[in-house]
């Protein structure tokens, strides 16, 4: 019976064996460091590698291998950022929360709704108008002067000519008159939270409200006991 031919005398006929298994194509610190110095022994010593190849080398390296640690860095940021913005997320549950809207949803039979104007400075004469889905105004109400911060406001779900607005989708639009300019004020509506959402792959968590419908966590300005 025919010996199996060794390794080395597969070589030397000329005929190589098919690797068997996955080949990796990336290399660590220390395999680069062998390469490198492979390099230096094997050099024409008439034209021997620069200091400007070799730091170029070096460099193509070190920023590889920066890259994938600072990535590795920032997904385990991004991970505990997640993980801490969700546990927060789930104790917002039945408490009520001021979010960044001009609309919210009544369920009609005189339902209040409260919420409040940003001031970033002092502020002259407020009013906010109250629209419905069509664009018809409903009620003005009236804050007068007020300090910066959040002016805080509340609608008794009851129009200008006294009855009660029907169920649907409002919109509140605040407005600060100073001396004869007008200008326009951002509102924060107040609702309770029924519900979270945990995103997938990292997307986020997103608060669900029955008023406000769906909005994310960054969107809250403040929080009620």
């Amino acid at each position: 019976m025919t010996d199996a031919l060794t390794p080395a005398q597969l070589e030397n006929l000329g005929l190589a064996r098919t690797p068997t298994g996955p080949q990796t194509q990336s290399v660590g610190q220390e395999q680069f460091m062998q390469l490198m110095l492979a390099q230096f022994e094997n050099q024409d010593p008439f034209e021997p590698l620069e200091n400007g190849e070799f730091l170029a080398q070096l460099a193509q390296f070190t920023t590889a291998s920066g890259i994938e640690e600072l990535n590795q860095s920032f997904q385990g940021f991004s991970d505990n950022i997640y993980a801490d913005q969700a546990f927060q997320a789930a104790s917002l549950v039945g408490r009520d929360v001021l979010v960044a809207s001009e609309l919210v949803r009544t369920q009609g039979s005189g339902d209040a709704v409260s919420g409040a104007v940003d001031l970033e400075g002092a502020s002259g004469n407020i009013e906010i108008d109250v629209l419905d889905g069509s664009g018809q105004l409903v009620r003005t109400l009236q804050l007068g002067v007020r300090q910066p911060g959040n002016a805080d406001f509340r609608w008794d779900g009851i129009t200008e000519e006294g009855a009660t607005a029907a169920p649907g989708i409002y919109e509140f639009r605040a407005r600060v008159t100073r001396g004869t300019q007008v200008e326009s004020a951002a509102t924060l509506m107040r609702t309770s939270v029924d519900s979270v959402t945990l995103g997938r792959n990292g997307e986020g968590v997103t608060i669900n409200s029955s008023t406000l419908g769906n909005f994310s966590f960054g969107s809250i300005r403040q929080i009620f006991n």
